[in-house]
């Protein structure tokens, strides 16, 4: 049994009665009617009842080598897509994150991550009637649930299925309608009969189970084994054969039969002895459970831990288009990682479709693996990060093992990877080769490193957890940028003979030798700039502050250029790639908008209210590029989790941005799940959730600002989004005023707001009602807050809301 990870549930604030989510109608239902649910705000609860996805007809192209439009489970370790393409069948396709493994007739370098296995129910039975009258299929999020209405011979059957949070396994509930007849069903438990990797199923003590293993292809040994039992009940008859088994059991009229998958894997260094044998084993007692233990030990358990997932925050905007897209993605990360899990999520998540899967759905660190944590901080789940730490902490060793021979100081780290060397023992550490030689550093794109670090780097910001900033950020970021400085050329003929840093060799896009990319000069600025704080937090390294200071002074400027006359952010100074037919453009309309990464976001070397400049050439870029992901082109390919922070960040005109990310989500959705697919990754989609956010709440360069991207005339409102320093904020507009917010401080300090009213007419209050003072100064309120206490502004007297 894995160890149960709970998420420290934040209480969603009284503001929630106030917007007018009341608990009426179909939330006094929920809240009260269902006690599953009993534990969460009813009116939130009723709220994401309307959120769930839903398909009246069987779900086509189900099986992909990409993210599957397959309805998802999952518990951070054990994924399931739900679907099948014949409407008198159910497959619930199974997927480990740790089961990985190399085929043998593919010439790609990749490794791949790979499926498990399927369940598939079915009858034997002919079914009656139209098999699609009445088809249904449900994915819950507010119970994180896929429920499945179909006709199976001649009876209506609903399957209720979901995966426990204690417990790697899949439960399948199978009810019939009361008066229907009794129906024979099978269960068949199968593996993929690819000779690449060796398989086996049979039946065992009245079990199903398959096994399957990787090939001695791979550095490393991966296996899994799935088990299939009734819950207090034995299948009437089984049969197997290579590559699966079957079991038959017969539903009576009105009644329920339940189903438990169970699942088991490795994932080790060669010399590891694990067998999948053994897996086996496990996994056919693992899937021996009464009833009781699955619905008064698992149900509760599991509707727990998304309880608390839900109640961490909550944001609610008026708009369908963008809600069902918000909160379809944090369910994807809900289900795809979770702190307990033993590996972060692949580019498909724990949701392998099809194999070899694109990519082999390994580790890409120039975005694609960060990208779904852009929103997690903010959403007050920083939490999830911890699978994704744990693998930054084992694969640094060796990054700075290669950096170290390739004759440079610090860390530069490569691009793609599987999760390996979080089981292998680390490298002893390498001297620095006397000789530089960056074509053998881990990659071209010295970006690598800064890029992943950022979601740690986060994590201390928004929790402001100086023990967290001490062990996982400050180390390997002083590295990061000792290796920065290091690999920077001096240009003593640059910024007018004034001299400057430049960074040489590095890559924008892949497969270019480009000079100073917008990237690197912004993660360069990035780590230096986080190093001077955090060493003036932790009382270190003071000696080397003037350094980074004078490195951010020297650096080499963002480089720009003209577009029809106007400004606009160029990739780099020169792009020069290695394979001669692609074009060296320096500026490209319609593609992803990586010539505002490193200043705009993930960078967030500037944001509204910052330089002026900057923020012009940014709205500039956004312009003239026309990225809004509503057409074919590089944009929708791969700038989905991009486009929509930078614009949010830049504080592009709020009404328009609204338009337009409803446009784009519509381009690229997928109702049957609820979210969002481009052609050039996975479940980094979900990281576009930082841009609703960013619309409505902003923390950067320690102000706080409310709403600072959200039309006036639109009604929204948040509870308990998570801001740096350590604040939990609720707020709501309405009739284009703020009408209140709520600031909880978790660690104390000193607190600055963009003042919403204007002319410092706020009404500042503690958590009892007295009034605390404050300053106003260039339009900033500013107080000293204890850690622990909650505060609540207002304004003063109503007034009408100027536009920032």
């Amino acid at each position: 049994m894995r160890r149960r990870m709970f998420l420290k549930s934040s209480a969603v604030t009284a503001l929630a009665v106030s917007a007018g989510l009341s608990a009426t109608g179909s939330a006094q239902a929920v809240g009260g009617g269902r006690p599953e649910v009993a534990a969460l705000r009813p009116d939130i609860a009723a709220f994401l009842e309307t959120m769930a996805a839903t398909v009246t007809a069987p779900i086509s192209g189900i099986a992909t080598d990409k993210f599957t439009p397959g309805m998802l489970l999952g518990n951070g370790d054990v994924g399931v897509i739900v679907g099948d393409e014949a409407p008198d069948r159910q497959t619930f396709r199974l997927g480990r994150a740790d089961f990985w493994g190399r085929k043998s007739t593919d010439p790609s370098w990749q490794q791949t991550i790979l499926t498990a296995g399927a369940l598939t129910l079915s009858s034997p039975e002919p079914t009656t009637g139209d098999p699609l009258s009445g088809y249904r299929m449900e994915q819950d999020v507010l119970r994180a649930r896929v429920t499945t209405r179909l006709r199976l011979g001649g009876a209506r059957v609903t399957l209720r299925s979901w995966t426990p949070d204690a417990e790697d396994a899949l439960v399948t509930e199978v009810s019939s309608a009361e008066g229907d007849p009794d129906v024979v069903l099978t269960a068949r438990l199968s593996v993929p009969a690819e000779s690449a990797y060796p398989y086996g199923a049979g039946v065992e003590d009245g079990g199903l189970w398959t096994t399957r293993q990787d090939n001695e292809l791979t550095p490393f040994r991966s296996g899994c084994a799935t088990a299939t039992r009734l819950v207090d009940a034995e299948f009437t008859r089984t049969e197997s054969g290579p590559d699966g088994a079957t079991g038959s059991f017969v539903l009576r009229g009105g009644r329920t039969v339940r189903l438990v998958t169970a699942l088991r894997g490795y994932f080790e260094v060669p010399t590891g002895t694990t067998t999948v044998t053994a897996l086996r084993d496990e996994a056919l007692a693992a899937a021996r459970v009464r009833t009781r233990v699955v619905t008064k030990d698992w149900w509760p358990d599991h509707l727990g831990w998304w309880r608390d997932f839900w109640s961490r925050s909550f944001v609610r905007v008026h708009d369908r288009t963008l809600e069902e897209f918000y909160y379809g993605a944090q369910y994807v990360l809900g289900a795809a990682t979770r702190e307990g899990a033993a590996l972060p999520p692949s580019l498909w998540g724990p949701w392998p479709a099809g194999e070899p899967t694109k990519w082999g759905g390994m580790y890409f660190l120039n975005y694609n693996t960060q990208a779904p944590y852009y929103g997690v901080c903010s959403s007050n789940r920083p939490e999830l990060i911890t699978p994704y730490e744990k693998y930054v902490a084992a694969e640094s060793p060796w990054q700075r093992r290669r950096t170290a021979q390739a004759g440079y100081q610090g860390i530069c780290y490569g691009r793609a990877f599987t999760p390996y060397d979080m089981v292998r023992p680390a490298p002893n550490p390498a001297p620095v080769a006397p000789a530089k030689e960056w074509t053998k550093l881990p990659s071209d794109q010295k970006s690598n490193a800064v890029f992943t670090l950022l979601p740690l780097i986060w994590r201390w910001e928004y929790t402001r957890d100086v023990d967290y900033l001490r062990e996982h950020v400050y180390p390997p970021l002083k590295e990061m940028d000792a290796f920065y400085r290091d690999y920077a050329e001096w240009d003593a003929a640059g910024n007018g003979s004034a001299g400057r840093w430049v960074i040489r060799n590095s890559s924008a896009h892949e497969g270019a030798v480009d000079l100073n990319p917008n990237l690197d000069l912004g993660f360069a600025r990035r780590a230096a700039a986080t190093l001077i704080e955090a060493s003036e937090v932790l009382g270190v390294d003071a000696e080397l502050r003037p350094v980074w200071r004078e490195f951010i002074d020297k650096l080499a400027d963002y480089p720009t250029g003209t577009v029809d006359g106007t400004e606009v952010f160029h990739i780099a100074e020169e792009v020069r790639y290695k394979d001669p037919a692609i074009p060296n453009l320096l500026f490209e309309p319609g593609n992803q908008p990586i010539n505002m990464e490193g200043t705009v976001h993930p960078g967030e070397m500037v944001s509204v209210g910052g330089d002026e400049r900057l923020l012009r050439l940014a709205h500039n870029s956004l312009e003239k590029m026309g990225s809004w992901c509503t057409a074919p082109g590089g944009a929708s390919f791969n700038g989905f989790p991009k486009v929509w922070p930078i614009a949010a960040r830049a504080g592009w005109p709020a009404a328009d941005l609204v338009d337009r990310f409803k446009a784009g989500i519509r381009y690229l959705w997928r109702s049957s799940n609820h979210t969002c697919f481009q052609g050039g990754g996975g479940i980094e989609t979900s990281g576009a959730t930082e841009a609703l956010n960013s619309m409505l709440l902003q923390s950067e360069a320690g102000v706080l600002r409310l709403f600072p991207v959200w039309p006036r005339e639109r009604d929204a409102a948040f509870w308990t989004l998570r801001a740096k320093g350590a604040f939990l904020v609720s707020a709501r507009q309405a009739d284009g005023v703020v009408r209140e917010a709520e600031l909880h401080s978790e660690r104390g300090g000193t607190v600055r707001i963009a003042d919403p009213w204007g002319a410092g007419a706020a009404r500042l209050t503690d958590a009892h009602g007295a009034r605390v003072p404050y300053t106003v100064k260039d339009g900033l309120l500013t107080w000293h807050t204890r850690p622990g206490a909650t505060y609540t502004l207002r304004p003063a007297r109503p007034r009408r809301r100027q536009e920032p």
